[in-house]
Order: structure tokens, then sequence, then C-alpha cells
């Protein structure tokens, strides 16, 4: 069963990669940049941040929510849902059986979702009442976020090598239509992966000014996320994020490539060795 749902899954990840393939990407990004310079920009900071507890991980689960180390997990809702403060109390404290409902909610959600054309993906951005921007300081992690119509939440995933973060740095670039006020309830999780002594010592040397290093853009191409956000959605399918889970884990870099690469290029190859994975897997 479970090999039926990762193979429905990259079939359908398949169509959603060949949807790049139609003509006419340049003129809708140029569409959304122009569409977005006619909207009402304002800036405020995540609503929630949370650092994920240690879970028990349990082979061939079922469960796509549970936290991947060596990532930041971003969430939105719909504005007035309770889900961003039950998945906040679920990371925070451990506990399996909210991220399980979370998890149906999305899974009813996409059911039989179409595959949208990049006409459709963009006509929706253009006609929501608000997009944003995810940055962490002047680093741009992901552009023009929204919420489908009809979606209850939304997930998105950043490389991150488990260094420091100042999470006041963190900020969304909200764009409303004239006359809206709509905005997302979001969480941020911070899931550090396991480092050996070497990468430790590599990742505490980054400055302070600096740390920025230790997180990275989406895999999915940061001009353009807003015509993938059903890519996202359909990633957290719990086939292929067992199959992430499992090669993020194995993640390292020796004592020799820390010596020979030194402590800032070694934090950038930790975050840049995830986001291939990710990538890999068309998150």
């Amino acid at each position: 069963m479970q090999g039926d749902m990762q193979g429905d899954t990259r079939s359908r990840l398949s169509q959603i990669h060949a949807v790049f393939d139609e003509p006419g990407l340049g003129r809708h990004i140029a569409a959304i940049r122009a569409d977005a310079g006619r909207r009402v920009a304002s800036t405020r900071a995540p609503d929630r941040v949370v650092t994920a507890a240690k879970f028990k991980h349990i082979r061939g689960s079922d469960n796509a929510l549970m936290p991947i180390e060596g990532s930041i997990m971003m969430f939105w809702a719909r504005p007035g849902s309770d889900i961003i403060s039950r998945l906040e109390k679920a990371y925070a404290n451990g506990e399996q059986a909210p991220l399980h409902e979370v998890n149906d909610i999305i899974a009813r959600q996409l059911a039989d979702e179409p595959i949208p054309t990049l006409d459709a993906a963009s006509d929706a951005v253009l006609a929501s009442p608000m997009h944003f921007d995810v940055r962490y300081g002047t680093k741009v992690l992901s552009r023009t976020l929204t919420l489908p119509e009809g979606a209850e939440i939304c997930l998105l995933v950043f490389p991150y090598n488990g260094g420091d973060l100042n999470e006041e740095d963190f900020a969304l670039d909200q764009f409303h239509r004239a006359g809206e006020t709509v905005e997302f309830p979001t969480l941020l999780v911070k899931v550090p992966p396991k480092l050996s002594e070497v990468e430790l010592e590599a990742i505490r040397a980054v400055p302070a000014d600096q740390v920025g290093i230790n997180i990275g853009e989406a895999s999915c191409c940061p001009a353009v996320t807003a015509l993938v956000l059903i890519a996202v959605a359909l990633a957290t399918h719990a086939g292929i994020w067992q199959e992430i889970g499992d090669q993020m884990n194995n993640v390292r870099l020796t004592e020799s490539q820390i010596a020979r690469l030194g402590p800032m290029a070694s934090a950038q190859e930790l975050v840049a060795v995830r986001r291939e994975i990710f990538e890999a897997h068309g998150v």
C-alpha cells in the first residue's frame, strides 16, 4: 500500500514538473511581479517560531508531518483556523497524534486535486487577496506564497544546518490587494540535525553577523514558488518524507573535509547538501 502511494506521489510530482515545460513561464513571472508592484506592501514577523522536541520515529509510519532533522518547516493556514496552534503544541511537546490529524486534513484537501496549468496557478496568485515572501534578514527564502482556494493549510521546508539563527530576523513581506487585510497564521518549526563534534565546531565558528548561511532557500525555484504550491502540498505524502529523512540523517562532513573547507564553507555545504536532497525529491 505504501509503495503504491509513493508511486502515485512520484507520478503526480512528475506531472507538476512537466508543467514547467509549458511555454510562457517568464510571462507569468513578469505578471506576478508587476501585480506585486500595485499592491500594498507591509512586513511582519511570523506568528510563532518553535524548536521541535524529540519525536520517537516509527519506521514505516504514514505520518508525513513528522519533523525532518536538518530542516525548518513553515506552515501557513486559513485565517481563523486553530491548526497553527495545534501544530505548535504538537511539535514543542513531541505529540504525534495532532500531526496525524493535520496530515489527514492535507490528504483530504489534495484528494483527486487536478494538476493546475501554469495559467491556472498564476491566475490563482493574481486573484489572491494577499501573497507574501519569506526572508531571513536580507536573504529571500521563498517568494509569492499564498493559500490556494479551498485549502486549509500549506507547508514549505527550508534546509538548515543546525547553527544559530536570530528568530527576530525572520520576516514575511506581504502584498495585499487594495482594501484587503487578510493575514495567514504562520508557524516556523526548527528541526536541528544531529551533528558530529567537528561539525558543531565549524557551525559555532560562523560569525554572528553571518548566521544567515545556516538556512537555505526553498528548493522549488524561489522566483516562482507560487506556481508550485500544489507540488509542495503533494510532497507531504509520507513515502517521500520517509525517504528524505533517511537521506538527511546520513549527511556528514568528515574532519578532513572541514579542515579543507574551513568553517564558513563547511556551514554552507551542510545546508547545500540538504537542499539538494529536497530538490531531488521535488520538495
